[in-house]
């Protein structure tokens, strides 16, 4: 297996993470998955001076293998800032071979850096391998369930 360093995303990598996060996409939605990432979308939201999303990739000899990306949150128990981590990827022949945990351990070290109390994320209770991979960085359950509005039933809170 090759070596790999860890990294922030640059613009050379728009394409491909489009590509990836549309492969993470379908696996985690299955027939669900709306694949709507573009490198245009990826520039704006993951990489772009603007961007939504803090973005770092595993880099294994000039492929990427692997992305996080979080942004702020907040813990508003101990009144302390926290950050969302809204996706972890490791392509499948990477999996096991500790890019997950290097690049958690990456954000984690980003996210102490700026502050942070806590990170947060959710994973579909039919995601096993992950469960599996969270349980193994000693994760802790906050036993909650992640709910969420979409554009229409935001829209629906008005009327």
């Amino acid at each position: 297996m090759a070596r790999f360093r860890i990294r922030l995303a640059e613009a050379a990598d728009a394409e491909t993470l489009a590509r990836m996060a549309n492969v993470f996409d379908a696996e985690d939605m299955g027939a669900e998955s709306l694949q709507p990432f573009t490198p245009a979308t990826v520039m704006r939201d993951m990489i772009g001076p603007d961007a939504v999303l803090k973005t770092l990739v595993a880099d294994a000899g000039g492929r990427l293998v692997g992305f996080p990306n979080h942004l702020p949150s907040y813990r508003f128990e101990s009144a302390e800032p926290a950050f969302w981590l809204e996706s972890l990827y490791v392509v499948a022949e990477f999996r096991r071979a500790g890019v997950a945990r290097a690049l958690m351990a990456a954000v984690a070290a980003d996210c102490l850096a700026r502050g942070a109390a806590a990170l947060y994320w959710g994973v579909r209770m039919v995601n096993d391998e992950g469960k599996g991979f969270y349980s193994a960085i000693n994760a802790q359950s906050e036993k909650a369930e992640i709910l969420a509005l979409y554009r229409d039933e935001m829209a629906a809170l008005d009327t």
